[in-house]
């Protein structure tokens, strides 16, 4: 049985999720319109989708995220936010961890989550002009940002 769900990140910007996934190892795809998942290769009719999306959205996209090399892990959908907001949802089916895709983006994609809302700040800040983002990774995983003005 198949687990399509959605991550739980509000994707606003895709350049900051390129780069986030970049910095995971992760291939960004543009203009793939479909994504792998359990329903490719099997029927979807089991399946219950996220709220806002119909049975025949499985597997739809705009783009996708893969893990390079990996040909059996399932992919990330880039799909529009069905909420009313401005933006993007990911889907993904996340049985057996995606096969391998859970570990790169990390349990509920909190991997993913974090390195998008710091690529995301990066670009706010680049925005201000004379600004420059800091970072500094932890020993503990964590990064120490800091924002230095009139650089």
């Amino acid at each position: 049985m198949s687990n399509v769900t959605t991550i739980d990140v509000r994707i606003t910007n895709l350049d900051a999720l390129v780069n986030a996934c970049t910095k995971l190892g992760l291939e960004f795809v543009h203009d793939q319109h479909t994504y792998r998942w359990h329903g490719t290769d099997s029927p979807a009719r089991y399946v219950t989708p996220p709220p806002g999306f119909a049975q025949e959205d499985l597997g739809r996209c705009l783009h996708a995220i893969r893990l390079p090399g990996v040909p059996q892990a399932y992919e990330i959908g880039v799909v529009e936010r069905r909420d009313g907001h401005p933006g993007y949802t990911l889907l993904w089916d996340a049985w057996k961890g995606g096969f391998g895709l859970e570990e790169a983006i990390g349990a509920n994609a909190a991997l993913l989550n974090y390195h998008y809302s710091i690529e995301q700040l990066k670009l706010d800040v680049q925005a201000l002009g004379d600004s420059v983002l800091l970072e500094e990774y932890q020993a503990d995983g964590s990064c120490l940002v800091r924002v230095v003005t009139g650089a």
